[in-house]
């Protein structure tokens, strides 16, 4: 494993009209997120590993890789807001 360290920065937002939740593995949290919320997420580890999404019938769960840390911030996002 390389000592080099990457950042990964994901926004989730919820498109839906239902609430949408949210599996963080391998931590196991879960946040609701209702509709058209959006949370930040910042995958901090090792370079040589992958962030991987998973969509299911009643979840998206984001798995981080061995020896990452992540930390979750919420933030409202509004429907015209322009992204980076």
């Amino acid at each position: 494993m390389s000592g080099k360290q990457v950042s990964r920065t994901v926004i989730v937002t919820n498109s839906q009209t239902t609430v949408l939740k949210l599996v963080i593995e391998p931590w196991a949290d879960e946040l609701i997120l209702s509709s058209g919320e959006s949370v930040e997420l910042v995958f901090s580890g090792p370079s040589d590993q992958r962030l991987e999404v998973q969509s299911k019938s009643d979840a998206t769960v984001l798995w981080g890789w061995e020896g990452a840390v992540v930390s979750i911030g919420r933030r409202i996002v509004e429907a015209d807001e322009k992204r980076r």
